[in-house]
């Protein structure tokens, strides 16, 4: 076994230059998503395009912080981005569309003035009671939730979600913001720049109050008194000037990536669904990008961010059942966090990643990421692709590569797999 030192391949292999310009701009973005695959980047679009060679096309099945979605548009790759997430799917639409500054000066200065009235049933109420001002104060609740009825005044009761099943059919979808369901019928008003406009909330939430990966009940934003004590009222989220520069053009990260991604666009397809059944009414991309969650507490993201998805579905997580079924699929069986969750029987996570697989054979290229400190080995999980495909090749982050059983002196802990 010989070590590879991926980085050597930058000049080689096409469309890197862009990816390395996305990395900069990552970089550049003061916002952290658990399990964020910017650091690795630049490697992992580096061993894709060595292994599969030329390709069209990709499906990223789990996008999360949408990344590598963004990473496979930047390489004109026609890109198909997936997550159960409304937040994800919200932040990676708007990213994705191209479209550079959907808001005029006068709509910005609309929501940030209807915001700091902190007046007005956004829907989102309930958040005062379930944390009772730890993690949000009453003031940031009445705060985000005057700005989620501003929304709705300015563009409409519906947002734009991405594609859904419809029947059978991946149709364009929507959010109802008074009722949290969701329709086929756009309705009245301007879909597309209330998504915008939730969006941008969701990122003000997140830069301001975000905890850099440690939890609170849960939660990965900071709770209120601890920001109030660490940093005065710069970090408190009913900051109408922070919120004002997050909604501003030149300051917006979403507007900064999809300016970027505007150079290269292709056609992309968005959609908001549990990653089987995605897979299954798909058509098969030329590569599929699998990066599942690793298992455990640290898995279960709908609780981690929940703040920020009620806040887009005005929907307790308790009752949001269907993102529950999707989520708990690769947490595990511990429901102790979520005693409202009815426990049943469900499959393991090897048998949900494994049905995940069956849904992907029509795929012809796979391309999965895995962190050897999640549920399982490295061997296990290779054990479980290599049930499918016998075609195999593992490398490490490091730049360690072995064909698969050919593995005694293996290295690192985040690996990426490649089987055909």
């Amino acid at each position: 076994m010989e070590q590879k030192n991926i980085d050597f391949f930058w000049e080689e292999v096409a469309g890197i230059p862009k990816v390395k310009e996305l990395c900069d701009i990552l970089q550049s973005i003061p916002i952290n998503w658990v399990g964020n695959k910017k650091r690795m980047l630049n490697k992992l679009m580096s061993f894709i395009e060595r292994n599969v060679g030329s390709y069209d096309s990709f499906f990223d099945a789990f996008a999360g912080s949408g990344v590598v979605s963004m990473a496979a548009t930047a390489s004109s790759k026609r890109v198909v981005s997936n997550d159960a997430l409304m937040l994800s799917t919200v932040w990676i639409k708007n990213i994705l569309s191209g479209i550079p500054q959907p808001l005029s000066p006068e709509e910005v200065l609309f929501l940030t003035k209807f915001a700091d009235s902190k007046d007005g049933d956004g829907g989102v109420g309930f958040i005062a009671n379930l944390y009772n001002g730890s993690v949000l104060s009453k003031d940031e609740v009445s705060f985000i939730n005057a700005y989620r009825k501003g929304v709705q005044v300015l563009f409409g009761n519906t947002m734009s979600i991405g594609k859904r099943n419809n029947n059978g059919v991946l149709s364009a979808a929507y959010l109802e913001l008074d009722t949290g369901n969701v329709v086929f019928d756009k309705g009245f008003g301007n879909p597309e720049k209330a998504s915008y406009a939730m969006n941008v909330m969701c990122v003000h939430i997140l830069q301001q109050a975000f905890m850099g990966g440690r939890c609170y009940k849960s939660q990965l934003l900071a709770i209120s008194e601890k920001r109030m004590q660490d940093e005065g009222r710069s970090s408190i989220i009913d900051n109408s000037l922070r919120l004002l520069k997050h909604l501003n053009q030149r300051e917006n990260p979403v507007i900064k990536l999809s300016s970027f991604i505007s150079r290269t666009l292709r056609p992309v397809d968005v959609l908001n669904m549990d990653a089987e059944l995605a897979l299954q009414m798909y058509p098969p991309t030329d590569v599929l990008y699998i990066d599942p969650p690793y298992g455990g507490y640290n898995s279960d993201y709908a609780w981690m961010y929940r703040v920020c998805e009620e806040f887009l579905t005005g929907r307790l997580l308790e009752e949001s059942e269907e993102l529950r079924e999707i989520t708990v699929k690769f947490k595990g069986e511990d429901f102790e966090r979520d005693k409202a969750f009815r426990a049943k029987p469900r499959k393991s996570y090897q048998e949900n990643f494994a049905a995940l697989l069956k849904s992907s054979v029509n795929f012809p290229s796979w391309i999965i990421s895995f962190n050897e400190s999640s549920f399982s080995s490295i061997n296990d999980i290779i054990d479980i692709v290599s049930s499918f495909r016998p075609n195999i090749l593992v490398e490490s982050i490091d730049g360690y590569r072995y064909n698969y059983r050919d593995n005694d002196k293996k290295t690192g802990s985040e690996y990426m797999i490649f089987a055909k």
